[in-house]
């Protein structure tokens, strides 16, 4: 367990550690990490940066879990190894901040998941179902093809290999040009708590900077929280993101499941999907041998 971003609550923390070695699984963190009195990070940089690779480079951690997201993964990227960390081809999940790192390593051609920190397990409106679940992907017993259910947004099917995370992280690290998404892909995009002025204002930015050009798809998770504020609004999130996106010409699924919801599925990412913006799937390919 690694906490590269924010400070972790200890209740929750435990509580996720327990749904895990209740299965009979050894957990291995760094205790100091969860002491740390830093207003909105876990630990200083260089501590949060030895503490992911240190759980890659070690033989004996078969796979790598994020505590929580919150903010500070993409601090990290300034002076980590990626191609180290992707050399190890160990299973890595975490989802919202973690979106960073996930560019990262997909980009280096590591295949991860988008899934539920420590935290978020207890959380979940079935933990033990979460758990199951998240254990069965991480133990490779996965469907050769995984079919989520969404709503149609834009007709037409498309393929290309599933990147992409969380719409603010995406407009915060692409600009910078450290990560890069791949030709012809799918991009996921979820959000949690944003007005509908910001996800315009994101959405906006990535297309003006020539972000999506080359992107083949979009895979619309959830929206949790975001609107809200926005009283008397027209608009829903998802036709706001659809209104931005419908310059790009290309198919779009909206309502999967993924994102921050507390009944969320976990998704690879770096892998083959086909996306049918007519019957509203996203289909992931998970590659032979994997």
């Amino acid at each position: 367990m690694v906490s590269v971003a924010s400070p972790v609550s200890t209740d929750q923390f435990r509580k996720g550690i327990g749904l895990l070695t209740a299965r009979g699984f050894s957990v291995d963190f760094d205790p100091t990490l969860l002491a740390c009195d830093h207003p909105y990070l876990a630990a200083p940089d260089a501590a949060r940066r030895a503490d992911l690779v240190g759980a890659f480079d070690d033989p004996q951690i078969d796979a790598v879990i994020c505590a929580r997201g919150g903010y500070g993964s993409m601090r990290l990227l300034d002076g980590l190894d990626i191609g180290r960390l992707a050399e190890a081809r160990k299973p890595f999940v975490g989802f919202s901040d973690i979106t960073a790192l996930h560019l990262a390593l997909n980009g280096r051609g590591l295949a991860t998941f988008h899934g539920p920190g420590i935290t978020s397990l207890p959380r979940a409106s079935d933990p033990e179902r979460a758990t199951d679940e998240l254990l069965m992907l991480l133990q490779g017993r996965i469907p050769r093809r995984l079919v989520l259910q969404g709503q149609p947004g834009v007709k037409g099917q498309t393929g290309g290999i599933l990147v992409g995370g969380n719409l603010s992280l995406l407009a915060a690290c692409l600009p910078t040009g450290r990560v890069q998404l791949p030709r012809r892909c799918v991009l996921l995009i979820e959000e949690v708590n944003e007005p509908l002025y910001r996800i315009d204002r994101m959405l906006t930015q990535l297309l003006l900077g020539g972000h999506l050009d080359e992107v083949t798809g979009f895979a619309l998770g959830s929206f949790t929280g975001c609107g809200v504020d926005e009283k008397g609004a027209p608009l829903s999130p998802v036709q706001v993101a659809l209104e931005r996106l419908a310059p790009c010409r290309v198919p779009v699924v909206a309502g999967l499941p993924v994102g921050h919801g507390e009944s969320d599925q976990v998704v690879p990412l770096g892998v083959e999907v086909e996306l049918d913006g007519s019957a509203g799937t996203l289909a992931i390919l998970w590659p032979q041998g994997a």
